[in-house]
Protein backbone atom coordinates (compact mmCIF):
# COMPACT_ATOMS: atom_id res chain seq x y z
CA UNK A 1 0.00 0.00 0.00
CA UNK A 2 1.62 3.30 -1.04
CA UNK A 3 1.82 6.22 1.36
CA UNK A 4 1.29 9.80 0.16
CA UNK A 5 3.44 12.66 1.33
CA UNK A 6 5.08 15.86 0.24
CA UNK A 7 8.34 17.79 0.37
CA UNK A 8 9.08 20.49 2.92
CA UNK A 9 10.22 22.86 0.15
CA UNK A 10 7.23 25.17 0.10
CA UNK A 11 6.56 25.67 3.82
CA UNK A 12 9.45 27.90 4.76
CA UNK A 13 12.65 29.28 3.32
CA UNK A 14 14.34 28.72 6.67
CA UNK A 15 16.44 25.57 7.11
CA UNK A 16 13.88 23.69 9.19
CA UNK A 17 11.55 20.80 8.45
CA UNK A 18 9.29 21.39 11.44
CA UNK A 19 6.57 23.48 9.70
CA UNK A 20 6.21 20.70 7.13
CA UNK A 21 6.08 18.10 9.88
CA UNK A 22 3.35 20.02 11.69
CA UNK A 23 1.29 20.25 8.49
CA UNK A 24 1.72 16.51 7.93
CA UNK A 25 0.55 15.70 11.45
CA UNK A 26 -2.39 18.13 11.38
CA UNK A 27 -3.62 16.83 8.03
CA UNK A 28 -2.96 13.13 8.39
CA UNK A 29 -0.16 12.69 5.85
CA UNK A 30 2.03 9.62 6.17
CA UNK A 31 5.23 10.73 4.43
CA UNK A 32 7.48 13.79 4.50
CA UNK A 33 10.61 14.54 2.49
CA UNK A 34 13.21 17.01 3.73
CA UNK A 35 13.89 19.48 0.93
CA UNK A 36 17.03 19.38 -1.16
CA UNK A 37 17.27 23.15 -0.79
CA UNK A 38 19.27 22.59 2.39
CA UNK A 39 22.29 20.51 3.38
CA UNK A 40 20.75 19.08 6.55
CA UNK A 41 23.94 17.90 8.31
CA UNK A 42 25.05 21.54 8.28
CA UNK A 43 21.81 23.24 9.34
CA UNK A 44 19.76 20.81 11.43
CA UNK A 45 20.08 21.06 15.20
CA UNK A 46 20.10 18.09 17.56
CA UNK A 47 16.76 19.11 19.14
CA UNK A 48 15.12 19.36 15.70
CA UNK A 49 16.46 15.98 14.65
CA UNK A 50 15.16 14.42 17.86
CA UNK A 51 11.76 16.03 17.36
CA UNK A 52 11.58 14.85 13.75
CA UNK A 53 12.32 11.28 14.75
CA UNK A 54 9.99 11.25 17.74
CA UNK A 55 6.98 12.96 16.20
CA UNK A 56 7.17 11.22 12.84
CA UNK A 57 7.42 7.88 14.62
CA UNK A 58 4.44 8.59 16.88
CA UNK A 59 2.26 9.66 13.95
CA UNK A 60 3.34 7.03 11.44
CA UNK A 61 5.05 9.45 9.05
CA UNK A 62 7.85 7.95 6.97
CA UNK A 63 10.73 10.35 6.37
CA UNK A 64 13.03 10.79 3.40
CA UNK A 65 15.75 13.31 2.57
CA UNK A 66 16.52 14.88 -0.80
CA UNK A 67 20.29 15.30 -1.12
CA UNK A 68 21.08 18.79 -2.50
CA UNK A 69 21.46 18.77 -6.28
CA UNK A 70 24.43 21.15 -6.03
CA UNK A 71 26.53 18.14 -5.01
CA UNK A 72 26.87 16.11 -8.27
CA UNK A 73 27.96 12.51 -7.78
CA UNK A 74 29.07 12.21 -11.40
CA UNK A 75 31.00 15.45 -11.80
CA UNK A 76 34.17 15.29 -13.86
CA UNK A 77 35.72 17.62 -11.25
CA UNK A 78 37.39 15.25 -8.75
CA UNK A 79 37.39 17.80 -5.92
CA UNK A 80 33.66 18.48 -6.29
CA UNK A 81 32.98 14.77 -6.53
CA UNK A 82 34.91 14.03 -3.32
CA UNK A 83 33.00 16.76 -1.51
CA UNK A 84 29.72 15.35 -2.82
CA UNK A 85 30.55 11.85 -1.57
CA UNK A 86 31.49 13.07 1.89
CA UNK A 87 28.37 15.21 2.10
CA UNK A 88 26.23 12.27 1.03
CA UNK A 89 27.85 10.14 3.70
CA UNK A 90 26.98 12.82 6.27
CA UNK A 91 23.38 12.95 4.97
CA UNK A 92 23.05 9.19 5.34
CA UNK A 93 24.14 9.60 8.97
CA UNK A 94 21.40 12.21 9.47
CA UNK A 95 18.94 9.78 7.88
CA UNK A 96 19.90 7.20 10.46
CA UNK A 97 19.41 9.68 13.30
CA UNK A 98 15.88 10.60 12.27
CA UNK A 99 14.84 7.17 11.01
CA UNK A 100 14.59 8.23 7.36
CA UNK A 101 14.21 5.30 5.00
CA UNK A 102 15.39 6.98 1.80
CA UNK A 103 17.96 9.54 0.68
CA UNK A 104 17.23 10.73 -2.87
CA UNK A 105 20.22 11.61 -5.04
CA UNK A 106 20.80 13.03 -8.53
CA UNK A 107 23.65 12.05 -10.80
CA UNK A 108 24.08 15.80 -11.31
CA UNK A 109 25.62 17.81 -14.11
CA UNK A 110 28.56 16.27 -15.91
CA UNK A 111 30.51 19.48 -15.29
CA UNK A 112 28.90 20.18 -11.94
CA UNK A 113 27.87 23.69 -12.91
CA UNK A 114 24.11 23.44 -13.60
CA UNK A 115 24.84 25.22 -16.87
CA UNK A 116 23.43 23.58 -20.04
CA UNK A 117 26.42 22.35 -21.99
CA UNK A 118 25.48 21.26 -25.49
CA UNK A 119 29.05 20.32 -26.42
CA UNK A 120 29.57 17.64 -23.76
CA UNK A 121 30.76 14.51 -25.54
CA UNK A 122 29.36 10.99 -25.21
CA UNK A 123 32.73 9.93 -23.81
CA UNK A 124 32.41 12.52 -21.05
CA UNK A 125 28.87 11.39 -20.27
CA UNK A 126 30.08 7.79 -20.07
CA UNK A 127 32.90 8.82 -17.73
CA UNK A 128 30.39 10.71 -15.58
CA UNK A 129 28.17 7.63 -15.30
CA UNK A 130 31.20 5.64 -14.13
CA UNK A 131 31.81 8.24 -11.46
CA UNK A 132 28.19 7.95 -10.30
CA UNK A 133 28.67 4.20 -9.92
CA UNK A 134 31.90 4.77 -7.97
CA UNK A 135 30.23 7.39 -5.76
CA UNK A 136 27.33 5.07 -4.92
CA UNK A 137 29.74 2.22 -4.18
CA UNK A 138 31.67 4.55 -1.86
CA UNK A 139 28.65 5.17 0.37
CA UNK A 140 26.88 1.81 0.01
CA UNK A 141 28.33 0.26 3.16
CA UNK A 142 27.40 3.40 5.15
CA UNK A 143 23.84 3.15 3.85
CA UNK A 144 23.62 -0.57 4.62
CA UNK A 145 24.75 -0.02 8.22
CA UNK A 146 22.36 2.92 8.61
CA UNK A 147 19.38 1.06 7.19
CA UNK A 148 18.93 3.82 4.61
CA UNK A 149 18.21 3.39 0.91
CA UNK A 150 20.11 5.70 -1.45
CA UNK A 151 17.78 6.12 -4.43
CA UNK A 152 19.01 7.59 -7.72
CA UNK A 153 16.36 9.78 -9.34
CA UNK A 154 15.71 9.93 -13.08
CA UNK A 155 16.23 13.35 -14.66
CA UNK A 156 15.25 14.75 -18.06
CA UNK A 157 17.58 13.60 -20.82
CA UNK A 158 19.29 16.97 -21.19
CA UNK A 159 22.78 17.62 -22.59
CA UNK A 160 24.32 18.52 -19.23
CA UNK A 161 23.19 15.28 -17.54
CA UNK A 162 25.07 11.96 -17.95
CA UNK A 163 22.03 9.66 -18.15
CA UNK A 164 20.09 9.67 -21.42
CA UNK A 165 18.12 6.42 -21.15
CA UNK A 166 16.44 4.23 -18.58
CA UNK A 167 18.86 1.45 -19.46
CA UNK A 168 21.76 3.69 -18.43
CA UNK A 169 19.98 4.57 -15.18
CA UNK A 170 19.33 0.93 -14.31
CA UNK A 171 22.89 -0.05 -15.23
CA UNK A 172 24.29 2.42 -12.68
CA UNK A 173 22.20 0.94 -9.86
CA UNK A 174 22.90 -2.65 -10.85
CA UNK A 175 26.63 -2.02 -10.94
CA UNK A 176 26.57 -0.26 -7.58
CA UNK A 177 25.88 -3.78 -6.33
CA UNK A 178 24.24 -3.01 -3.00
CA UNK A 179 20.78 -3.71 -1.56
CA UNK A 180 20.99 -0.17 -0.12
CA UNK A 181 21.05 1.42 -3.59
CA UNK A 182 17.78 1.75 -5.48
CA UNK A 183 15.79 4.06 -7.72
CA UNK A 184 13.49 7.04 -7.33
CA UNK A 185 11.06 7.51 -10.21
CA UNK A 186 10.12 11.13 -10.85
CA UNK A 187 6.86 10.97 -12.80
CA UNK A 188 7.10 14.50 -14.18
CA UNK A 189 10.64 13.95 -15.39
CA UNK A 190 9.62 10.65 -16.97
CA UNK A 191 6.73 12.34 -18.77
CA UNK A 192 9.22 14.72 -20.35
CA UNK A 193 11.94 12.14 -21.07
CA UNK A 194 11.47 8.43 -21.66
CA UNK A 195 7.83 7.83 -20.74
CA UNK A 196 6.07 7.01 -17.47
CA UNK A 197 4.95 3.44 -18.19
CA UNK A 198 8.36 2.72 -19.67
CA UNK A 199 10.03 4.00 -16.49
CA UNK A 200 7.88 1.82 -14.23
CA UNK A 201 8.64 -1.18 -16.42
CA UNK A 202 12.42 -0.56 -16.47
CA UNK A 203 12.79 0.48 -12.82
CA UNK A 204 10.45 -1.98 -11.14
CA UNK A 205 13.00 -4.36 -9.53
CA UNK A 206 14.85 -1.42 -7.95
CA UNK A 207 12.04 1.12 -7.51
CA UNK A 208 11.64 2.19 -3.87
CA UNK A 209 10.52 5.84 -4.00
CA UNK A 210 8.31 8.05 -6.15
CA UNK A 211 8.21 11.78 -6.83
CA UNK A 212 4.87 12.79 -8.26
CA UNK A 213 3.74 16.05 -9.85
CA UNK A 214 2.05 17.19 -13.01
CA UNK A 215 3.91 18.49 -16.03
CA UNK A 216 3.72 19.76 -19.57
CA UNK A 217 6.28 19.36 -22.29
CA UNK A 218 7.72 22.72 -21.22
CA UNK A 219 7.69 22.48 -17.43
CA UNK A 220 7.17 20.33 -14.37
CA UNK A 221 6.35 20.41 -10.63
CA UNK A 222 2.80 21.57 -11.27
CA UNK A 223 -0.21 20.83 -9.07
CA UNK A 224 -1.79 17.47 -9.87
CA UNK A 225 -4.41 17.91 -12.57
CA UNK A 226 -2.97 21.18 -13.86
CA UNK A 227 -0.64 19.69 -16.47
CA UNK A 228 -0.81 17.23 -19.35
CA UNK A 229 -0.15 13.94 -17.57
CA UNK A 230 -3.14 11.63 -17.89
CA UNK A 231 -2.81 10.02 -14.46
CA UNK A 232 -5.97 7.97 -14.87
CA UNK A 233 -4.39 6.15 -17.79
CA UNK A 234 -1.47 5.21 -15.53
CA UNK A 235 -3.68 3.82 -12.78
CA UNK A 236 -2.50 0.25 -13.34
CA UNK A 237 1.20 0.97 -12.80
CA UNK A 238 0.47 3.32 -9.91
CA UNK A 239 -1.73 0.74 -8.20
CA UNK A 240 1.06 -1.79 -8.54
CA UNK A 241 3.45 0.50 -6.66
CA UNK A 242 3.70 -0.07 -2.88
CA UNK A 243 6.17 2.47 -1.49
CA UNK A 244 6.13 6.23 -0.78
CA UNK A 245 4.68 8.83 -3.16
CA UNK A 246 6.07 12.29 -2.47
CA UNK A 247 4.29 15.23 -4.10
CA UNK A 248 6.81 17.73 -5.43
CA UNK A 249 4.57 20.60 -6.48
CA UNK A 250 5.29 24.33 -6.53
CA UNK A 251 2.55 26.92 -6.90
CA UNK A 252 3.73 30.38 -7.87
CA UNK A 253 7.32 29.14 -7.86
CA UNK A 254 7.30 28.56 -4.10
CA UNK A 255 10.45 26.84 -2.94
CA UNK A 256 12.19 27.32 -6.29
CA UNK A 257 11.98 30.80 -7.79
CA UNK A 258 9.83 32.53 -5.16
CA UNK A 259 9.65 32.67 -1.35
CA UNK A 260 7.41 30.28 0.54
CA UNK A 261 4.09 31.97 1.26
CA UNK A 262 1.82 29.01 1.91
CA UNK A 263 0.20 29.01 -1.55
CA UNK A 264 0.95 25.34 -2.13
CA UNK A 265 -0.60 23.92 1.06
CA UNK A 266 -4.21 23.56 -0.22
CA UNK A 267 -2.90 21.95 -3.42
CA UNK A 268 -1.24 19.25 -1.32
CA UNK A 269 -4.62 18.38 0.17
CA UNK A 270 -6.26 18.43 -3.26
CA UNK A 271 -3.40 16.39 -4.68
CA UNK A 272 -3.82 13.68 -2.07
CA UNK A 273 -7.52 13.35 -2.92
CA UNK A 274 -6.63 13.33 -6.61
CA UNK A 275 -4.17 10.48 -6.04
CA UNK A 276 -6.64 8.52 -3.94
CA UNK A 277 -9.02 8.71 -6.88
CA UNK A 278 -6.34 7.14 -9.11
CA UNK A 279 -4.68 4.81 -6.60
CA UNK A 280 -7.44 3.17 -4.63
CA UNK A 281 -5.27 1.73 -1.85
CA UNK A 282 -3.12 4.82 -1.06
CA UNK A 283 -3.06 6.35 2.44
Amino acid sequence: MPTIGFTTTTFTDEPTALPGLEFAVENGFHALELSGNHFWPEVATAPELARLRDKSGRHGISLSIHFPTRFPLGSLDPSLRRTSIENLRATIAIGRKIGAGVVVVHAGDVGGSHTPTADITEAERAASREYVVDSLKSVASDAERAGVLVCLENLPFRPEFPVHSYAEQVDIVKRAGSPAVGLTLDVGHAFRSGGIVEAFRAFKPWLRHLHIHDATEAGAHMALGDGNIEFESHGAVLNDYSHTMVMEINVGGEGQTAPARGLTAPFLLQGREFLRGVVGNAV
